[in-house]
Parts: structure tokens; sequence; C-alpha cells
């Protein structure tokens, strides 16, 4: 992977020029200072997309690509599959990290997520948070019903989703943090309807830590009990919360990229059998984390986390 600087505004490119649908829209809804302010208690809320990790299968065309089921990891790294990537290929992609499943039997990735935020958010002085719990967190009706029951100022909806690459090198981690308004001094929509206080995603593209064909690479995270995924995982969910608590104080200034850029290369995720293509990304590298992760602020507000 080769990596430079330049002065240029970021932006993200995916297979040589082709711009993902919306990559450019804002994703990131900044949390005003006075607001901030007039929050005197938060509970935060968390949870997994599914429970057990997934594969990550993207449609064949860009526009697909940005909205398919990988979401920002689409939009963000997912590259461009082959059209004969289709349905039943994904099946056999899900079901080919059965091993790793079996194998991670009696691990729970959810607890370890809940435990894993309640370790750094008590720390965010900035945002008086109270509680760190568990619960389904997936669509709006069930953060309406997570609303509904807090007795805090505003409520923190964290929804995460865990996967494989489509040739099963890396693991990624997708986030979307969301900080709701609850008490009624804090909304500006109308009744029955959900205030946003603050939103953005985070993506962090784990190290490619295996190679060679597909079977090697699931054999890699199955062996000794999936022990190479729960530390991947582990270490995963700790970067995407202190992502999250590096972002929630900043203000709107920081939703455009407006410093030296990095620009990277790499290959693409891709679906075995098809030709891996280079992926570029660009955006402004905001911190560098002791992993050695480059922490890149995307032209839409989005962070996302990858070893340059």
């Amino acid at each position: 992977m080769s990596s430079k600087l330049t002065p240029a505004l970021g932006i993200i490119t995916v297979c040589a020029a082709a711009i993902l649908s919306g990559c450019m829209t804002s994703v990131r809804t900044a949390l005003a200072p006075a607001t901030k302010d007039a929050i005197k208690s938060t509970a935060l809320t968390t949870g997994l997309v599914q429970p057990e990790i997934g594969t990550d299968i993207v449609a064949s065309n860009a526009g697909a690509a940005a909205g398919a089921t990988g979401g920002l990891i689409g939009g963000l790294v997912g590259g461009i599959i082959d059209s004969s990537v289709n349905t039943s290929r994904a099946k056999k992609a899900e079901a080919a990290a059965d091993p790793v499943r079996n194998a991670m039997a009696g691990y729970d990735a959810n607890s370890k997520l809940r435990d894993t935020f309640r370790q750094v958010f008590p720390d965010a002085k900035y945002l008086p948070i109270l509680s760190v719990e568990l619960a389904p967190t997936s669509d709006e009706a069930a953060c309406k019903r997570i609303l509904k029951s807090a007795t805090t100022d505003a409520v923190m909806i964290i929804s995460v989703d865990h996967r494989f690459t489509p040739d099963f090198s890396r693991i990624k981690i997708e986030a979307t943090a969301t900080l709701y308004a609850k008490k009624p001094s804090l909304a500006t929509e109308p009744a029955g309807a959900l205030t946003v206080l603050y939103t953005n995603k985070f993506v962090l593209l784990g190290d490619d830590v295996v190679s060679g064909n597909n079977d090697s690479n699931i054999a890699y995270w199955a062996k000794d009990n999936a022990e190479h995924v729960k530390s991947a995982l582990s270490t995963g969910f700790l970067e995407i919360a202190e992502m999250i608590a590096f972002d929630l104080p900043a203000g709107p200034e920081v939703n455009l990229p407006k410093k030296d850029t990095l620009e990277t290369t790499a290959p693409s995720p891709h679906f075995p059998g098809q030709a891996v293509a280079q992926m570029e990304l660009k955006g402004t590298v905001v911190h560098t984390h002791s992993t050695g992760h480059k922490w890149i602020r995307l032209a839409n507000g989005a962070l996302c986390s990858l070893k340059k």
C-alpha cells in the first residue's frame, strides 16, 4: 500500500475514478455548543446490526454500492464487484463463513461491544453519560422505543455492523452514532418525530492479515476457537468507540476536510475469482491511532480508519 500527502480537498474514489453516488453529501450533523451545554444527562444504547459476523457483498454498480447492505462501507471502501455477484453467490459467501461462526459459539459480541463503550464513554466529560446499555438499534421504531423509556435529557444510539470482506482477508466495522433529544426544550421537531442533535458515520477497515484462497482465509479466522476474530473485534470495537468520542465534541467546522490530504491506494475488497481493483481513498488525516491507523475525515464528514 502506498501513500502521499497533498493539499487537496478530500474525496473518495473507488476503482479508478468511479465516484459513488451520494459520497459528497454530508452525513454528519455537528452537536451545537449551546445544545451540548444544555444537556445535563444522557443515556447511551448500543447494539450490533446482527449478532453474528457477516460477509460484505457489494452490488455490481456504483449507485447500488452506496446503498447496498454494506451501507457506508459499500460507499466508502467496498469496491465495485462484477455483475456475476448475484444473490446466489452472496448466499454462498455467507455460508462459507459458517466454520468461523461455529468456532465462535458462546462468544457474546454484543456484550463485548457494550462493555467497550462503558470503558470509553464515562471519560467523555463533554457529554454527561449516565448509563451504557445494550438493545437492538437497527431501525427508527427501535430508536423510538428506546427514547420513550429514557429519563435523561438526551439519548445516544449507536448501531454497529461487523463483516468480513468478500475474500475473508479483513474485518470491517461500521457504526452510526446519533444523539436524540428527549427533553422537550431540546426538541425542534413536531411531537412524535425524532430530533437529531448529532449524527455521524464511522468505518474501520481492519488490516489485511491473511492471504491465499478463500478456504485458507476462513481456516485462519476459524482456528483456535476463532481467537483471531475475537481479538480483531475487541480492538476494533475499542477504536470505533474512541473515534465516536473523538468526533462528538468537534464543531461544524470539521465537516469538510481543510488540511493536507492523505491519498492511499490498496487492493479493493473483492469477491474471490474476480479481478482485484485498486481503491483510492482521499481525506484529511485528523488523528494517528496507537494501532498505526490513520483516522481520515472524508468529504462527507464521516470518519474512516485504516492503516496507510
